[in-house]
């Protein structure tokens, strides 16, 4: 009698372990995991969340682009691979997914950067320090001290170093800025079943593309069709060597498969034909852009 209790009293005991493996019935296992979900809902976390920004480049965004059937490709953005896009479909691409233009958000004032590099995170302290030590000083009056030198001391640390901070965020928004300058400005479309030249502004997500050794890529593209076609990635991902592209699809992340070229990028040799599935501040670029500008804010 008392063997076979033992017993069931083990098998309880297992299947309870067992259970809190699994996550059932094990009130720790589930408040540990409702809290984090709070703390995730609490700050807007995802873990999958692809418009969350990322500082790799290299993990590209969330997109099935590069890797699902042409023809689901071309039904997605109301295209034709011949024909290109009609007026119509031009306008109402437009309006979805928004033009082919670079505009970051819009940045404070250089008096305003200023201030904030003088006044902002470690120098506030120091300037609290600063006041104390005038503080001390007043308190001494005309007593000698080195309150009052140490005072003047912190005044001129903070200074310095707010100016130099400004000096280094002024730089990395010229940098910033460079990247305009990078835009190509006319590609060679095919719209109603016509070749035609047009504005890269003018540019929208479904356009037939041409694109030959020499041209910078006018949007994030995928490759349809080419001819010995290589790119330099260079201004992305640091990669020296050129890219080979092909209208295969070769990997499961998009900026490592062959069958994509980016915004801004360079081609180095042959000629594609391609469909455009990025624009403006939705291609690779564009999101560098605005995580730079998510991170110094």
């Amino acid at each position: 009698m008392t063997k076979s209790k033992s017993f069931n009293v083990q098998q309880q005991n297992d299947q309870n372990n067992a259970n809190g493996r699994n996550g059932f019935d094990n009130p720790t296992f589930r408040n540990d995991l409702e809290l984090q979900e709070v703390h995730h809902k609490k700050n807007g976390i995802e873990e999958n969340d692809p418009t969350k920004p990322s500082n790799d480049p290299s993990q590209g965004y969330d997109t099935d682009d590069h890797k699902v059937p042409l023809d689901i490709l071309l039904k997605r953005y109301g295209t034709n691979v011949t024909r290109g896009l009609s007026d119509s479909q031009v306008v109402a691409n437009r309006e979805t997914h928004g033009r082919n233009e670079l505009t970051p958000p819009p940045k404070p004032s250089q008096v305003w950067k200023f201030i904030k590099a003088v006044w902002g995170g470690l120098n506030f302290l120091l300037w609290c320090c600063c006041f104390l030590s005038f503080l001390s000083f007043g308190a001494q009056y005309l007593l000698p001290g080195d309150v009052f030198f140490l005072g003047c001391s912190l005044i001129v640390v903070v200074h310095v170093s707010g100016s130099f901070s400004f000096y280094q965020e002024f730089k990395s928004d010229r940098i910033m800025e460079s990247f305009k300058n990078m835009v190509p400005r006319a590609a060679y479309v095919h719209r109603n079943g016509r070749r035609i030249e047009i504005a890269v502004s003018q540019l929208v997500v479904g356009d037939i593309v041409e694109v030959k050794f020499g041209d910078l890529i006018p949007a994030d593209i995928r490759i349809l069709e080419c001819q010995d076609f290589k790119v330099d990635n260079s201004s992305l991902t640091g990669e020296s060597e050129p890219c080979k592209r092909s209208p295969e699809c070769t990997s499961e992340n998009v900026m490592e498969t062959k069958n994509m070229a980016f915004f801004s990028t360079n081609a180095l040799e042959g000629v594609a034909k391609a469909v455009v599935v990025r624009v403006g501040v939705n291609t690779l670029m564009g999101k560098c852009l605005y995580n730079n500008n998510y991170i110094n804010a």
